[in-house]
């Protein structure tokens, strides 16, 4: 148990130092909780697009919360068996509010799906979820990059992880539905998460020179997440892809 830290009021210095620690600490609370809203939305983004995919399938119910939840969560469920230890049993096992939105999510995407057929057919969706896209998956590459730098992974694991997060659910979708992964054949994805991932070990390599203050290290995780988010924006303007001699030019859509 601590020990609660009692300070006299005679003691300027030490009142100057509890002050520093309280403000430090609610800063770390208002940064884990932007980090778990930010985990959410892309959790929730990438069920979604399950559910868009099992709807075009015109799958079942159940088809949908298979393909949702592949989406939503195969990815952190790969980077989890690749980390063990304090991440089993899976995160979305100890906390149900994961399945619970995911069923929420296939609930009112199936339900706006049957009232307006091609509600998610329509430019103003396609141009949200695009953006919502590249959103979420920010956020679950510095997810992953963060669970593997907690869990005192090697460094080039990292950037892996930050790539299996973000990319590993669809891969698993596109198997299920029997569909080559657009990310096989060309086009630039896990690699901005990548990129995002080794800014961050970088980062962090650099923030050890400054271990008296946190500050660096919240700055890597923001720079990091703005990073990909750039990247991301990029290839969707200029069409980056690879050259045809490592397999782009295919066609696939980004």
């Amino acid at each position: 148990m601590v020990e609660p830290l009692e300070v006299s009021i005679s003691d300027p210095q030490s009142v100057m130092v509890q002050n520093e620690y309280l403000s430090s600490y609610k800063t770390l609370l208002q940064l884990l909780l932007l980090f778990k809203i930010f985990v959410y939305f892309g959790v929730f983004t990438y069920a979604l697009s399950g559910v868009l995919e099992a709807i075009n399938r015109n799958y079942d119910l159940w088809g949908r919360l298979i393909l949702a939840f592949l989406s939503g969560i195969g990815g952190g469920t790969i980077r989890d068996l690749i980390i063990g230890g304090d991440r089993l049993p899976f995160y979305y096992v100890k906390d149900y509010s994961y399945p619970l939105g995911i069923f929420i999510v296939v609930l009112i995407a199936s339900i706006v799906a049957g009232i307006y057929p091609n509600a998610y057919k329509g430019e103003m969706f396609k141009k949200v979820k695009k953006y919502s896209d590249v959103f979420g998956f920010s956020a679950l590459a510095v997810a992953g990059a963060i669970y593997a730098v907690t869990a005192n992974m090697p460094w080039y694991w990292v950037p892996a992880l930050a790539a299996l997060t973000c990319a590993g659910g669809g891969m698993l979708r596109d198997i299920v539905i029997n569909q080559e992964p657009a990310t096989f054949k060309g086009v630039i994805y896990e690699e901005a998460a990548v990129m995002g991932g080794l800014f961050m070990v970088l980062g962090l390599v650099l923030a050890n020179s400054y271990e008296h203050s946190s500050t660096p290290v919240y700055l890597t995780i923001i720079f990091s997440l703005v990073l990909i988010v750039s990247l991301r924006l990029a290839i969707y303007k200029f069409h980056w892809e690879y050259p045809k001699y490592l397999g782009g030019g295919s066609g696939a859509a980004h």
